[in-house]
C-alpha cells in the first residue's frame, strides 16, 4: 500500500486520498477493510484499504512529508464501524491510572505562560485514551468481561470493557450526534453498536446482559455531549464563532446541528436547570472512573469478604491521605463507623 515498504505511525481513523498520494503513498480503493497489527509493514499486506475524506487530517498528514523514511505504523480494523482511533473522542482518563493498567492516556505537553504571554516550560497534560489492549487483540479473539449479580463489569478486564463503551459512543461512525437524546437513535444504530461490543468482548448470557450494556452506554452519551459543550461551545460568543470553533473529531454537519441545539432558548433554559440541580448535590464519591461494582470486587479480594453496602459506600466517599473529605459524607461515615 506504501511504496518503498514504508509503514505508518499514525492510526488511519479518517484521511484524505489526495493527502496520503501527496506524501508518496501508493492507494487502491476498494470494498475490504484489513487489520494490521502495530508495525506490520504495509509492504507485507496483500490487500485493499479503503480511505474516507476527512479535512481535519490534512494537516497531520503535511507534517509526515518530510519525515518519508521514518518507521510509521498503520492501523486499520476488519470493518469501518470498526475503526478505532488511538486518540478517543473526548478526555476521560483515570486520575489513578496503573502503569499496567490496559488502557492509558498518552502524554500532551502543553506550554506554560508567565503573565507577558511568552512561553516558560511545556506543562505535562493527560491526553486521549488509547486501547491499546483491544487494538492488539490478534483477529477474531475476544476479551473474557465478568459481571456481578447488578449487570456491573468486574475483573481483570472490566476497564478495558469500560473504556471501549466509551470510545464506542464517541466514535461518530458508530453513534449518531444529530439526535436531540440518546431515546431518539435508531434501533438500528444501537444493534450496531452492540455488535461491536460482542466482536470485542464475550461473557456469560449475552442477551441478558444487552440491556444492562446499553443502559451503560446511555449513560455515557449525554456526558460526551456535555463534556464537547464545556469545551467548545460558549454562549456569551457570536453564532459563527461558535461554529468556528469546532472540535477536531466532530464533523462539520454534527457540529452545526449541535450548535444549533445547543444555541435554542428552550434547551438552554432546560440546560441551566439541571445545572442547579447538580449544584445542589453532596456526598461526592472519590473513585474517579471505577464503579461502585468494581470497588466493591477489589475489597472483596484484598479482604476475602463480600462487603456490605455500607462498606463500600464508606470506602467510595474516602480520598487519598492529608486530603479533606466533604462536610456532609464526613458527618455521615462518623454516624455509620
Amino acid at each position: 500500500m506504501v511504496k518503498d515498504g514504508h509503514e505508518v505511525d499514525f492510526l488511519c481513523y479518517f484521511t484524505i486520498l489526495d493527502d496520503l498520494k501527496a506524501c508518496g503513498f501508493n492507494i487502491l480503493d476498494g470494498d475490504k477493510f484489513y487489520y494490521l497489527k502495530p508495525r506490520t509493514p504495509i509492504s507485507d499486506l496483500n490487500g485493499l484499504v479503503r480511505v474516507n475524506d476527512d479535512d481535519d487530517v490534512s494537516s497531520m498528514l503535511s507534517s509526515y512529508k518530510k519525515h518519508m523514511l521514518s518507521t510509521f505504523e498503520i492501523y486499520t480494523l476488519s470493518r469501518k464501524h470498526d475503526i478505532l482511533p488511538n486518540e478517543s473522542m473526548g478526555e476521560e482518563i483515570p486520575l489513578d491510572s496503573d502503569p499496567h493498567d490496559p488502557i492509558q492516556p498518552s502524554t500532551v505537553q502543553e506550554p506554560e505562560l508567565n503573565p507577558s504571554g511568552s512561553h516558560l516550560k511545556k506543562k505535562k497534560t493527560r491526553g486521549p485514551t488509547r486501547c491499546m489492549k483491544i487494538i492488539e487483540l490478534e483477529e477474531g479473539r475476544k476479551l473474557p468481561v465478568d459481571f456481578d449479580e447488578d449487570h456491573q463489569a468486574i475483573g481483570e478486564n472490566a476497564t478495558s470493557f469500560v473504556w471501549f463503551l466509551g470510545v464506542t459512543v464517541r466514535n461518530r461512525s458508530c453513534c449518531p450526534l444529530q439526535v436531540k437524546r440518546w431515546k431518539d437513535i435508531s434501533n438500528d444504530a444501537i444493534e450496531h453498536m452492540w455488535a461491536i461490543v460482542q466482536e470485542k468482548f464475550t461473557f456469560e448470557l449475552p442477551m441478558g446482559r444487552m440491556e444492562a450494556i446499553i443502559g451503560h452506554m446511555n449513560a455515557l452519551y449525554p456526558d460526551h455531549r456535555q463534556k464537547l459543550k464545556q469545551k467548545y461551545f460558549n454562549k456569551k460568543h457570536s453564532y459563527k464563532s461558535r461554529l468556528k470553533n469546532r472540535p477536531k473529531r466532530v464533523s462539520k454537519d454534527d457540529w452545526k446541528y449541535l450548535v444549533n441545539l445547543w444555541s435554542d432558548p428552550t434547551f438552554q433554559e432546560r440546560s441551566l436547570k439541571n445545572k442547579e440541580n447538580r449544584s445542589k448535590r453532596s456526598m461526592q464519591r472519590y473513585t474517579s472512573t471505577k464503579s461502585l461494582a468494581r470497588l466493591r470486587h477489589q475489597m472483596k479480594k484484598q479482604n476475602g469478604t463480600v462487603p456490605s453496602r455500607v462498606e463500600v459506600w464508606i470506602e467510595s466517599r474516602k480520598r487519598k491521605k492529608g486530603k479533606a473529605i466533604d462536610p456532609d459524607s464526613q458527618d455521615v461515615i462518623s454516624q455509620l463507623d
